[in-house]
């Protein structure tokens, strides 16, 4: 079975999915999100409007600048932003994640649908 490099693109905020970067074995340079912005007391003021991530189809701008050799993209998501990855061509295919909501739309575009991990390590190898 092919093996996959892993990045996480995702519109929650990098300084909350950081820390999970060991638990789900991708490196923090694989992960792309919002940034938070804080001022000297540590008191949250904005969010970085220079990140993609902070605008609509900011996901597929990011993962069109992924630099790639010669691999495929699979992508993995339960929103219409993570489909629209594959629909700009950037990916090659997409997985719809259907175990914390299901939305119909997304499912029937998707080349596969799954609602576990388990299920997903039996369609590609996880290293």
């Amino acid at each position: 079975m092919k093996k996959y490099e892993l990045y996480l693109i995702s519109g929650g905020y990098k300084n909350l999915i950081d820390p999970l970067s060991e638990i789900i074995g991708i490196s923090k340079e694989r992960i792309f999100a919002n940034d938070l912005i804080f001022d000297k007391d540590d008191r949250f003021v904005g969010i970085d409007k220079t990140n993609p991530l902070a605008f609509s189809k900011g996901k597929t701008r990011v993962a069109k600048n992924i630099k790639r050799v010669d691999s495929e993209i699979l992508v993995i998501g339960d929103g219409a932003t993570d489909l629209a990855i594959k629909k700009s061509g950037v990916a090659d295919f997409f997985i719809a994640y259907t175990g914390t909501v299901f939305r119909s739309t997304v499912v029937n575009e998707a080349d596969f649908q799954i609602n576990s991990f388990l299920e997903l390590e039996k369609i590609i190898e996880l290293d």
